[in-house]
């Protein structure tokens, strides 16, 4: 482990400063330690954008956007000829995801639990937290032939979960859906069925 790191439990690290440098390394970041709230590893998203496909000129609809991070990632893969549309539902990490997301001009930030009306169809779904199951306005919201991935996860600690990624494809209108790898994730908030877990 590198001076100045603290590993919390074996899944994330806690850096001593805010300084952006330490994002620069294949570690899952605190954002917010007191509700075990972490960024994604960059090497599994990167993993994950390749499985989904993401290419330049893709609409991409990334539910969770936390401080935007990966907002940040997708957009600058669809680059100026695609769009991101993230929503946040946590009225604090929406705000700072706004203030890092100022640069780029091809994504729109919506803030709450629900998706905006008249959002039009997606190539790429990205849900960034954990969720017991596929929500029916997600499929609806899938362009023909595009990608959606979820975490589908139980309860583990208050705010983390643990399950597996889930891949779906839209064929018309048929879906056809492959699991892939285990997942740790923060619990989506208002999209979670505790009967389904």
């Amino acid at each position: 482990m590198r001076q100045g790191h603290r590993m919390v439990e074996s899944s994330y690290f806690v850096t001593p400063d805010s300084e952006p440098r330490w994002l620069y390394h294949n570690l899952s970041i605190a954002l917010d330690e007191s509700r075990d709230l972490v960024s994604g590893q960059p090497g599994g998203l990167a993993r994950f954008f390749d499985e989904l496909g993401v290419n330049s000129g893709d609409r991409v609809l990334h539910i969770g956007a936390g401080i935007g991070y990966v907002s940040a990632v997708l957009a600058e893969i669809v680059g100026a000829t695609g769009s991101v549309v993230a929503t946040e539902a946590d009225q604090e990490l929406a705000a700072r995801a706004r203030e890092n997301l100022t640069l780029y001009p091809h994504v729109q930030l919506h803030e709450g639990a629900g998706l905006p009306e008249d959002l039009g169809p997606f190539d790429v779904i990205f849900v960034n937290a954990g969720v017991t199951h596929l929500q029916t306005a997600w499929l609806d919201l899938l362009a023909d032939g595009g990608r959606l991935m979820a975490a589908l996860t139980i309860a583990g600690k208050p705010t983390m979960g643990m399950g597996f990624m889930v891949l779906v494809t839209r064929n018309g209108e048929a879906f056809a859906m492959k699991s892939g790898r285990p997942a740790m994730i923060y619990s989506a908030v208002g999209l979670r069925d505790p009967a389904l877990e």
